[in-house]
């Protein structure tokens, strides 16, 4: 019982006599019944298919060539092992219209025999004027008679479309117990055609004059509505349509004499069905409800906690509670808060490759990783260009020879240091995004120009999916850092590049950046104008030792003094007479600086 119980209506077991060779199969049918020569033929034909489910359509195409009249002889085989309960052929409501559909072959007296067999049978019913339920008594009067060990009772409070969701798949027979009426077989596939029969032969009643005006009182609707309403499926008109039936049964009587003896199996099964059915929908909407709150305080939490970033364990951990509770948790979390639904638009939970964040901590990680690295970096490379500044020999660290070379070393550091930052810099769509959030979030309605000009500091201005190059997002560029580090030097390791002419070299080096097309020109990162004429601190004029010195001594003919009026310097040396002189009197500098 339990093992044909399990069957599943998809994958339909392969009876035995489909494995038989020839001879077996004619000894099999001469146990059947009395079968011709086209009949016995067409047999083999269906077992040779392998298939115990067989498209009727498609068999009548395979074998109209090889068979005369194949349906007229298909018909007669079908109805002689439908008489040895072994087959049949299944029929389906087409357009209105019945209609066959599969060819069944199964063992002898089998459950999917009868299953299928209720199946057509409430088909039959709904395309013919005397719809009557299956009963067991209405059966036996048709000489079939359904084993009990392939049936199962139920009640009332079992009928709902849950039943044909979790064991629509089923092989399933069960028998339906009524108030005041005989049990009524049915299957998970046949619910729906049983309550559509119980709908047909309420309308049959309702429709009376008499029974129609009373109604019309008793609900509080026109009778127009109620003519209406009959038509359509919808659960709450019925529920309280079959229980004003249920509790007004005497006057029901009263006004229509004439009531068919399954009218109150049929106003009980729509009743409990709809009641069924209404219950579980608030269920589920509640239950739905209960996990929309557990997703929107997971949302709340991860926005609070400190740490903006989340790991995947870290997320794991807030879904555990979820998971315990419902199954399809997890999946429902990732399809409400972390899939990207719109192109224009982020999730509140962004996923970010390699972990998480908050959708409103997005722009202001970004901003406050930005300026935190900007602050680490200047003074890592600060530190970096004083190293090649004090070394004795004249080349350049491979991090400033050029542009490029600078700008990845920037990069591998900000990957080093910073991986949430380096990762949003790799996701530009995402902080474009979040940028236009921070801005709808802070002012409800932000004019375009307003997010424009946001978005105009970290993003190029002819697309807001590309960065604008790194040194200059953290404002790190080679001839302050330069100009800064220079600075810091002592006042003898200046003099020394001065006088050897390092310090010219590296300023015209630093004030130079390759354009698109590999050209060295000179470049302003924040105007576009040439190098050398920034007027920040950063940028203000260097007062060298050996500029006072050869500006001390204007009434020589031959000063040489240096031009600091923003336009690049040209590259001077002196003889050796010159840088004695120099030293000697930086040397007195010193001596009356220390006296004092």
């Amino acid at each position: 019982m339990a093992d044909a119980q399990e069957q599943l209506r998809s994958q339909p077991p392969m009876p035995d006599f489909f494995k038989f060779d020839q001879i077996q199969k004619e000894e099999y049918l001469s146990q059947l019944g009395n079968f011709n020569q086209e009949q016995r033929a067409i047999f083999h034909k269906i077992c040779d298919l392998w298939e115990p489910e067989i498209e009727y359509n498609r068999f009548i195409e395979l074998g109209k060539n090889q068979f005369s009249f194949i349906q007229s002889h298909l018909s007669q085989l079908m109805q002689k092992l439908f008489n040895a309960r072994c087959g049949l052929i299944k029929v389906r409501i087409q357009q209105g219209n019945l209609e066959n559909e599969q060819i069944i072959l199964c063992e002898r007296d089998s459950i999917r025999f009868f299953y299928y067999y209720l199946e057509n049978e409430y088909f039959y019913t709904l395309n013919s004027e005397d719809k009557q339920f299956l009963t067991p008594k209405g059966l036996d009067r048709r000489d079939i008679i359904i084993p009990g060990k392939y049936v199962e009772t139920l009640g009332l409070t079992d009928i709902s479309d849950s039943l044909m969701e979790t064991q629509g798949d089923k092989v399933k027979i069960y028998l339906v117990k009524c108030e005041n009426y005989d049990p009524i077989y049915m299957t998970p596939a046949t619910l729906p055609l049983i309550i559509r029969l119980s709908r047909d032969k309420i309308r049959s009643v309702v429709k009376s004059p008499q029974l129609l005006t009373y109604l019309s009182k008793t609900l509080g609707l026109m009778e127009s509505e109620i003519l209406r309403d009959i038509k359509r499926p919808d659960n709450n008109f019925w529920n309280k349509l079959s229980r004003c039936l249920i509790e007004n049964r005497e006057e029901i009587a009263d006004k229509r004499r004439h009531i068919p003896q399954d009218f109150a199996p049929s106003v009980s099964l729509v009743y409990a069905y709809t009641r069924n059915g209404l219950d579980e929908a608030e269920r589920i909407r509640l239950d739905r409800q209960s996990q929309k709150d557990e997703m929107v305080a997971i949302c709340q939490s991860i926005e609070m906690k400190p740490d903006k970033f989340l790991e995947q364990q870290e997320l794991n951990d807030y879904l555990e509670n979820g998971i315990k509770r419902w199954p399809d948790f997890k999946n429902t979390f990732y399809d409400q808060c972390v899939k990207m639904k719109s192109k224009t638009s982020l999730p509140l939970i962004v996923n970010l490759g390699n972990g998480y964040m908050h959708r409103d901590h997005i722009y202001m990680t970004f901003r406050l990783d930005l300026n935190e690295a900007a602050v680490e970096l200047k003074q890592y490379y600060l530190s970096l260009m004083g190293e090649v500044l004090l070394s004795r020999k004249n080349e350049r660290i491979n991090v400033f020879a050029t542009t490029e070379s600078f700008v990845q070393s920037i990069r591998d550091r900000i990957k080093e240091r910073f991986p949430i930052l380096h990762t949003l810099l790799e996701k530009p769509k995402i902080v474009s995004e979040g940028i236009i959030h921070w801005a709808k979030k802070r002012s409800n309605t932000p004019s375009p120009d307003q997010v424009r000009i946001l978005l105009n500091k970290y993003f190029e201005e002819d697309s807001t999916l590309k960065f604008i190059r790194t040194d200059r997002l953290l404002e790190l560029y080679l001839q302050p850092l330069f100009m800064e580090a220079y600075q810091k030097l002592p006042l003898f390791r200046r003099v020394m590049m001065r006088l050897f002419g390092r310090y010219d070299s590296f300023l015209e080096a630093f004030s130079k950046t390759p354009d698109k097309n590999g050209v060295r020109k000179g470049f302003s990162p924040r105007d576009g104008s040439p190098a050398g004429s920034y007027t920040g601190k950063t940028l203000s004029p260097v007062r060298d030792p050996m500029e006072e010195y050869h500006r001390s001594r204007s009434s020589s003919s031959s000063s040489r003094s240096y031009r600091r009026s923003g336009a690049k310097e040209k590259e001077k040396r002196y003889s050796n007479r010159e840088q004695n002189n120099a030293w000697s009197e930086f040397g007195e500098a010193l001596k009356k600086d220390n006296r004092k």
